[in-house]
């Protein structure tokens, strides 16, 4: 018996940022497993691993990178395939693995237990739940590590799930 299927031709790639909309703000894609969000960066360049939140008060689905620690303010989704310039257009990764970016202060390799909970922190990076990454208080629950150290700056794959 033969099994038929329908399998999605899409046009542009979720690594793809542009200068103008190319897809209706708020269109869901799903790609091997990962979940995307089509948005518009409504502020200052967004770099590859960082988080990113709805601007409040801005258009649909308008985003800025996360600034503050904020436990009530849910970030959105992750930069993950291309920097974002200010008014640039893309997608972002609203749930699925990828790779983060640690905010630490240390200068040697942190260790952390396995698949500790992810805070959101300042200036788009995340902390676990472990502390000692010199941000003050904890921001809001991101995901989980799925690797055991991550170096200062340095990323770490995880699990996020957001949007």
């Amino acid at each position: 018996m033969a099994t038929y299927y329908k399998q999605q031709l899409w046009t542009e790639s979720v690594s793809a940022v542009t200068a103008t909309p190319s897809v209706a703000l708020g269109t869901r894609r799903i790609v091997n497993g990962s979940e995307y969000c089509y948005c518009y960066n409504g502020t200052t360049e967004a770099s590859v691993k960082s988080l990113v939140q709805l601007e409040h008060g801005g258009s649909e689905y308008t985003f800025t990178v996360t600034t503050t620690v904020d436990p009530f303010v849910k970030p959105f989704g992750v930069v993950e395939n291309n920097t974002f310039a200010a008014a640039d257009y893309g997608w972002i990764l609203t749930r699925g693995y990828t790779d983060l970016c640690y905010g630490g202060t240390v200068t040697a390799p942190v260790a952390f237990a396995l698949y500790p909970n992810l805070y959101a922190g300042a200036d788009g990076v995340v902390d676990p739940a472990t502390g000692g990454t010199g941000t003050t208080g904890i921001g809001a629950l991101v995901g989980r590590a799925m690797e055991e150290t991550a170096t200062t700056g340095g990323s770490f794959l995880a699990y996020v799930n957001l949007g």
